[in-house]
C-alpha cells in the first residue's frame, strides 16, 4: 500500500521531524537558529539549536545558522559555514554561502538570493533538504 501524494504533503513536517529524530538527515542536526520571539516560541525548535544574536563572523563553524531579516514577510537568510580553519594566527571559515529566502527584486519576483561558495562537506542536496527543512520552520511560524 503506498502513500497518498495528500497525506505526504499534509505530513511533510512530521516526516522531517522524525527522520531529524531517528538521525537519517545528519544535516538537518547542523541548523542554528539565531534567537528571537518567532524561533523561541516554536515548540519544534530545540533549546540547544537557538543562539543569541551576534555578528554574522561569530556564527558557528561547520554549521547552518538561519538569521530573520523580516518577522513579518518571513524573509530569512541561511549561512552555510564550512569547517573552521586556522592560519598565521588567524581563524576563519574555509568557506561560506548566504541564502536569502524568499527573495524579492524589484519585479516583486520571488526565489533564491545564492552568494558565496558552498562548504566542501555539504552536497548540494544536502544543502536543499537544509533548505527545504528552513522554509517549513519558517512557513509554521506567524508572526
Amino acid at each position: 500500500m503506498a502513500l497518498k501524494q495528500r497525506h505526504i504533503s499534509e505530513n511533510k513536517f512530521q516526516i522531517l521531524k522524525h527522520l531529524k529524530s531517528q538521525g537519517m538527515n545528519p544535516i538537518i542536526g547542523k541548523v542554528k537558529w539565531e534567537r528571537n520571539s518567532l524561533v523561541t516560541a516554536n515548540p519544534n525548535i530545540r533549546g540547544e539549536d537557538i543562539i543569541e544574536k551576534c555578528h554574522t563572523h561569530k556564527f558557528p563553524a561547520d554549521a547552518i545558522t538561519v538569521r530573520y531579516a523580516r518577522q513579518r514577510d518571513k524573509v530569512v537568510s541561511a549561512y552555510f559555514h564550512g569547517e573552521e580553519k586556522v592560519a598565521h594566527g588567524w581563524t576563519r571559515v574555509e568557506s561560506k554561502l548566504i541564502v536569502t529566502l524568499p527573495f524579492r527584486n524589484q519585479h516583486g519576483h520571488h526565489g533564491y538570493s545564492w552568494m558565496g561558495n558552498s562548504p566542501r562537506d555539504m552536497s548540494l542536496a544536502d544543502i536543499m533538504d537544509a533548505l527545504f527543512y528552513i522554509k517549513e520552520q519558517v512557513e509554521e511560524m506567524s508572526p
